[in-house]
């Protein structure tokens, strides 16, 4: 009898522990955005110029918003080509419909934070853990020293975004490689988050599942077709991931073999010297401090970690490889790794610590089962104790912003902030650009015009060459079409990289536009394809779990 009582206690108590852990979670995530300008973040110019300008494509009625208009000096700029910006259309909706930007900005903030937390409390709860454990990882997560560095140190928007995905990601592999193979469409759905939000945690996330199927590929031996059915579920799921974001890597790699940039011919700044000293990559505390580097992991993680070491033999395979692939991202993210032999690399990632988010992920992965057996043994102790671990990380993380950064506010009005230019085509001058608007014709044909964003209208007439062509204000991408009496004309690259469009009549009326290309067509359409069938299959799981 009083057993059944202490565990209908216990019920009671994580009923009001756990919503109280996630209130706090999510009021101290937020905590820097009850104001009414944003912490200013190395990046948050460059990412609320893309809310409003996303914003101002919707009110051109252009869509998608692949050419930004507002950047160099309207000329345009292909941002939507190459950084993804999915899932920015809701804060850019909400300046669509008259929402101050840098509200916008919060409101969306705030929504990652609780999306954060519930998807690290999904994908902790599916590998077969209890509720208070899977609530105290997710808290661990969501105010994670890094994650927080990310929120709001750096403004790393889209880096930010992907935290609500690579939880999928590792549940997804847990599921092909530790459980039901089947169940694996959770891979499928951290891939499809993580694209659309960040490129580069996409690299992290395949350097990933290598080094899983690297790890389990020993299991070969011991049962070679099991091996062979999870990586056909693998490349099942990894193919549908491919498939679901056509509508984005394929305008993508047309762009990027079309022409040549900036961030091939002049990288951003970043390489092998941006790393962490090893042993710093474990304290939260702000001892070592530069420009672009964050701090380390926290004392919770180590705590963690030294709990999971005096319980090794007992723990899961599973466990014991997440968290070697922990410590492998970690220290990738320091100087102990010699980075300086993958220079190329390194400038694509720009700094090494960014795979400090896969080290987090995979070690609160592996930390799962220690938590859950502490918590069933010595509830108050771990609660508090890992409270307490996270409130020092807390309490680090506002040091560093207040003392340290000497906190400060992003008052500037939102403007069109292009980061490194890496998106412009090579070979421009970039300063011709800042020029008022100039339209050019080789043949001084008599011109007028009219301009809304990347769209422009012209009326000419004088024409009495074949070679005659007319160079607007825009800067050139594969994609811009001209129409002069519904017949395509020929358009190229002009002078300094501005849009050229020949002309053919002695007279007429041109509209010169960002159009559709024929591989975003066929992107467009497998990512329906795919998308439709990831559906029928789970449709078809449902049906099967019944």
């Amino acid at each position: 009898m009083k057993k059944r009582v202490l565990l209908s206690s216990n019920r009671i108590n994580d009923a009001c522990l756990i919503p109280l852990l996630f209130f706090a979670t999510i009021l101290i995530s937020c905590s820097l955005i009850f104001t009414k300008d944003p912490y200013y973040g190395h990046d948050i110019g460059f990412h609320l110029s893309r809310i409003q300008s996303i914003a101002d494509c919707l009110h051109n009625r252009v869509f998608p918003a692949v050419i930004y208009p507002g950047y160099l000096n309207g000329y345009g700029y292909a941002n939507g080509l190459f950084y993804p910006d999915f899932f920015l259309y809701l804060p850019a909706f909400l300046v669509y419909l008259g929402i101050d930007c840098k509200l916008s900005y919060h409101l969306f903030i705030f929504l990652i934070n609780i999306a954060t937390l519930l998807s690290m409390f999904f994908c902790i709860r599916k590998i077969k853990t209890d509720n208070l454990t899977s609530c105290v990882i997710s808290c661990i997560y969501t105010l994670s020293s890094y994650r927080f560095t990310d929120l709001y140190i750096r403004a790393a928007l889209g880096e930010t975004l992907s935290f609500i995905f690579v939880p999928f990601v590792i549940l997804g592999l847990y599921e092909i490689f530790y459980g039901e193979s089947k169940n694996g469409w959770y891979l499928t759905i951290g891939l499809f988050g993580v694209l659309t939000s960040h490129i580069i945690t996409l690299f992290f996330c395949i350097v990933m599942v290598f080094l899983i199927v690297l790890i389990n590929v020993f299991s070969f031996f011991n049962n070679r077709r099991l091996f062979l059915h999870k990586i056909g579920y693998l490349a099942l799921f990894c193919i549908i991931a491919v498939g679901m974001t056509s509508f984005f890597t394929f305008p993508f790699l047309e762009a990027l073999f079309s022409d040549t940039y900036m961030f091939q011919t002049n990288p951003a700044t970043g390489g092998w010297d941006r790393t962490i000293p090893f042993y710093l990559s474990l304290l939260e505390i702000p001892t070592y401090q530069a420009v672009f580097t964050p701090v380390g992991i926290g004392l919770v993680f180590v705590a963690l970690s030294i709990l999971f070491f005096s319980k090794y033999t007992k723990q899961k395979k599973s466990s014991k490889h997440f968290m070697a692939l922990g410590f492998v991202f970690l220290l990738m993210s320091t100087n102990l790794f010699p980075w300086k032999f993958f220079n190329s690399l390194v400038q694509m990632i720009q700094f090494p610590w960014r795979f400090m988010i896969m080290a987090t992920t995979c070690l609160l992965f592996a930390y799962a089962p220690i938590v859950s057996r502490y918590l069933s043994e010595f509830k108050s102790l771990t609660v508090i104790t890992t409270c307490s671990l996270i409130l020092f990380t807390v309490l680090c993380f506002f040091y560093n912003i207040f003392i340290i950064n000497d906190y400060k506010q992003y008052t500037d009005e939102v403007h069109y902030s292009l980061g490194g230019v890496e998106y412009a085509p090579s070979g421009i001058d970039l300063s011709e650009l800042d020029k008022s608007f100039e339209y050019f014709s080789n043949n001084a044909l008599f011109v007028s015009t009219i301009k809304n964003g990347t769209t422009i209208y012209i009326d000419y007439n004088g024409n009495y060459y074949s070679d005659s062509y007319i160079e607007v204000p825009l800067v050139y991408y594969k994609g811009y079409k001209a129409i002069e009496n519904n017949q395509q004309l020929t358009v190229a690259k002009g002078n300094n990289g501005n849009v050229r469009i020949y002309i053919n009549d002695t007279k007429g009326s041109v509209k010169v536009y960002y159009g559709q290309t024929a591989l975003r067509i066929i992107g467009t359409i497998i990512s329906f394809i795919s998308s439709a069938f990831f559906i029928l299959y789970y449709h078809s799981f449902l049906k099967e779990k019944k």
